[in-house]
């Protein structure tokens, strides 16, 4: 879903059905959603859970990097 449109089916989608506020998604949400489906080829399973996770967003990098 990520690499429809170039990413701007993911954007859309986010914006309808994920977020009150689609400016809570920061200007990186459909970049970082778009790597992760490419990962591997496009072949990465784990770029819809991601997606779908929110780990995706702005801001959440310092708390995905206290997990490592």
């Amino acid at each position: 879903y990520a690499l429809r449109k170039d990413g701007k089916f993911i954007q859309s989608f986010s914006e309808r059905n994920l977020v009150g506020d689609p400016a809570s998604l920061g200007i990186h949400w459909t970049p970082n959603c778009v790597s992760a489906a490419r990962h591997l080829g496009g072949k990465s399973k784990y770029s819809t859970f991601a997606f779908l996770a929110g780990a995706l967003q702005d801001g959440c990098k310092d708390s995905l990097n206290s997990l490592k």
